[in-house]
């Protein structure tokens, strides 16, 4: 027969049950099909995995897609993942993990009426308009920022991390012809470094101004950084290269600069010359 002590610990854990496990419950997220969706409404009725949350179906389900003022279009089979607004089982909404697409249709990942961020596509071109080189910057959210391209990297970093590369190639001698004999001697370059190094540098290529508390650059330091970037890149389409050679300076590089700028910023261009060392032999 249960003891007193057996009753009270049966019924306590019946009262926790009844109003923090059911409240736990609906706290996760459950992968889940879609069953069907009403674009007027933009709500699904969506079937969980989970048997716990399964029922016959969960309906009411918003479809949201994180974007503002974006709605996103779901189907039968569309795999989304069910989740509970405040853990209230009244509330669920759903986003799209994986999408069933139909053979030979095409999803929409955008409002026709939205700029998409597709990157920068660079192009040179001869003055007879022949195309010598293209090349492309990845798209990326955030803050605009103006990144140098430090030539020994082959890469573009965020101004404060390239000055730190900057001072340890030109050591030393940190006057206008000791960048461009260490850092870079591009067209830009010569033309905007012409005193200090360091001064100059950060004057050309790192000047920003305070808009609602934040610091973006000026029209001038991206013109200067994108003009900078154009040079380097069709000097470096147009020059030839033994494997030897660029396994030699991307080698170099990684050691002498891994301490200055971290070695998460050198580490491609060991990645690099092992390849090519490979590829060469």
């Amino acid at each position: 027969m249960p003891s007193v002590l057996d009753r009270m610990a049966k019924n306590l854990a019946g009262f926790i049950e009844a109003t923090i496990g059911r409240r736990l419950l609906y706290s996760y997220m459950y992968q889940s099909s879609v069953i069907t969706y009403n674009a007027a409404t933009g709500e699904a009725e969506v079937l969980a995995d989970d048997p716990r949350v399964r029922g016959q179906g969960t309906d009411g389900v918003t479809a949201k897609v994180g974007i503002g003022g974006a709605t996103i279009l779901l189907k039968a089979g569309d795999r989304v993942m069910l989740a509970f607004s405040g853990g209230d089982p009244d509330k669920p909404f759903c986003f799209l993990v994986d999408q069933a697409l139909s053979a030979g249709t095409l999803e929409r990942v955008a409002r026709e009426t939205d700029s998409v961020d597709i990157g920068i596509w660079n192009v040179v071109a001869g003055s007879s308009g022949d195309i010598s080189g293209v090349s492309i910057i990845p798209p990326g959210g955030g803050i605009p920022v103006a990144k140098y391209y430090l030539p020994s990297l082959h890469y573009r970093m965020q101004t404060r991390d390239a000055l730190r590369a900057v001072r340890k190639l030109v050591e030393s001698d940190g006057t206008a012809d000791g960048f461009h004999k260490n850092v870079c001697d591009c067209e830009q370059c010569k033309k905007v470094i012409t005193g200090d190094a360091e001064t100059d540098f950060m004057e050309q290529y790192g000047k920003t101004k305070i808009i609602k508390g934040r610091a973006y650059p000026t029209a001038e330091t991206k013109k200067n950084s994108v003009r900078h970037y154009m040079w380097r890149k069709q000097r470096e389409f147009k020059e030839k290269y033994d494997a030897d050679s660029i396994v030699r300076e991307l080698q170099g590089t990684h050691k002498r600069l891994q301490r200055a700028v971290g070695v998460e910023n050198t580490i491609h261009c060991k990645n690099w010359a092992d390849v090519l060392r490979e590829i060469d032999k």
